[in-house]
């Protein structure tokens, strides 16, 4: 017959007489054990982000970071616990199978007794039956064959006895792993509940996470708008500013030019009227002996002292044409506004300055641009800032390490640097004026 024992440990508690709940207990320690180690992991809800509304963009940014790392750490967990749920699962659906086959042996033991009980009735009638006053059995008149009949009859019932201990030994055996089995059974189904618990716990936080996050993310959304306006408001302010002062140094020097050239047009009879007095003079002294090429160079003379001509200046040259899919470039980078700065990025999931530019720009069609705001510039035709229109690049220091994309009204949108977020700033930093390139 096969049949399965508990643990080495279980069986030789049982031998000695140790309690045989408590030996139990200890052997089931290592079947649950991993399902028990799910339960200890914790779940700490992160706190709850309250009214954000007024805070500063750049810290909302951060906060969706923070709970979109703790809602990965969470989602870790969950799949952990799942893990070790289902490994309970496949232990309890063994145990029970084990419990099957434990039932089954001693059922077959049971029909081992019975029939050995059968063989004994049959010859222990055979055997009171025999003919009164003889050693015979039954009808059997010869001692030889009685005699075997009779020792047939002893070994049934040795068999017999043989069977009834059997039955008896597999019963208690079958208590004992039942009774261990049990024990097993609803340990690792108590370690399952747990884990169950703990993952509905953690179900349930990073729901609230979520929910969090979309909060925050619509706080962020209007802290953008307001510091958007903002910033355009400044740099509208700035831009006016500026104009005005170019407007007035214009001013001036036109005023300047027109008086300086009042001032040689009233000059210029007073020379003519001098120079000819003092050709008559020469030529009286002469006796008229003069060549007409002396009298040439007099009139000569006399137009030298005469103011030049003013020059005008010469025109700008003339800008590039504007940058294929600047506009639709623009549309794009505007389009991931509040994304997290990620060196090296250049996907909705993070951008470098760089990196924005280069992705702004394959949306719009135009891919293959480096991603090094050294080699943008590099490539780029060199424009003046008043020849900047949307779309065009704006880059800064020396040697280059920032760049990002003009949108018109002094403005431009750029990944700035690491905690930080893809947003709208005016062209006038702290350095100064930018580098204007068109692509």
């Amino acid at each position: 017959m096969r049949w399965i024992s508990p643990p080495s440990d279980h069986v030789a508690a049982s031998c000695a007489g140790s309690p045989r709940r408590s030996i139990r207990q200890a052997s089931v320690k290592s079947l649950a054990i991993s399902a028990l180690a799910a339960i200890a992991i914790p779940v700490v809800p992160l706190a709850m982000a309250g009214t954000a509304g007024a805070q500063d963009s750049s810290d909302l940014a951060a906060k969706v970071e923070r709970i979109q790392a703790r809602r990965s750490e969470l989602g870790d967990k969950i799949s952990l616990l799942d893990e070790e749920a289902n490994e309970a699962k496949l232990k309890l659906a063994d145990l029970e199978k084990r419990a099957n086959t434990n039932q089954a042996d001693v059922e077959t033991a049971k029909k081992q007794m019975s029939g050995a009980s059968k063989d004994v009735r049959a010859y222990a009638l055979k055997s009171f039956t025999a003919s009164p006053g003889t050693e015979m059995m039954g009808n059997e008149t010869d001692p030889n064959a009685a005699l075997v009949r009779r020792t047939l009859l002893q070994t049934a019932r040795g068999n017999r006895e043989e069977a009834i201990d059997q039955v008896r030994a597999a019963k208690s055996d079958l208590a004992t792993k039942q009774g261990y089995l049990e024990d097993t059974s609803t340990e690792i189904a108590a370690a399952k509940a747990k884990a169950d618990q703990a993952r509905k716990e953690t179900r349930a936080t990073e729901a609230t996470l979520a929910k969090e996050e979309s909060q925050v993310k619509g706080a962020l959304k209007v802290a953008l708008e307001r510091e958007e306006a903002a910033r355009q408001a400044a740099a509208k302010a700035e831009a006016e500013r500026r104009q005005a002062e170019a407007e007035a140094a214009a001013a001036a020097e036109a005023a300047a030019q027109l008086q300086a050239a009042s001032a040689a047009s009233s000059a210029a009879p007073v020379a003519i009227a001098s120079q000819g007095s003092s050709g008559a003079v020469a030529a009286s002294r002469s006796a008229g002996t003069a060549r007409a090429g002396s009298s040439t160079r007099n009139v000569a003379s006399g137009r030298t002292a005469a103011p030049p001509a003013a020059v005008a200046p010469a025109a700008p040259s003339p800008a590039p044409p504007p940058a294929s899919g600047g506009g639709s470039a623009v549309s794009a980078a505007m389009s991931v506004r509040g994304t997290p700065y990620r060196w090296g990025g250049e996907s909705p999931g993070g951008f470098d300055c760089s990196g924005l530019v280069v992705w702004s720009f394959r949306q719009a069609g135009r891919g293959g641009l480096p991603h090094s705001s050294r080699a943008l510039v590099g490539m780029g035709r060199r424009i003046s800032v008043g020849q900047l229109v949307p779309g065009d690049l704006v880059a800064y220091g020396s040697p280059v390490h920032h760049i990002g994309i003009y949108i018109g009204g002094g403005q431009y949108v750029h990944a700035p640097h690491t905690g930080d977020v893809v947003k709208v700033s005016s062209i006038y930093r702290g350095s100064g004026s930018p580098i204007a390139l068109r692509i």
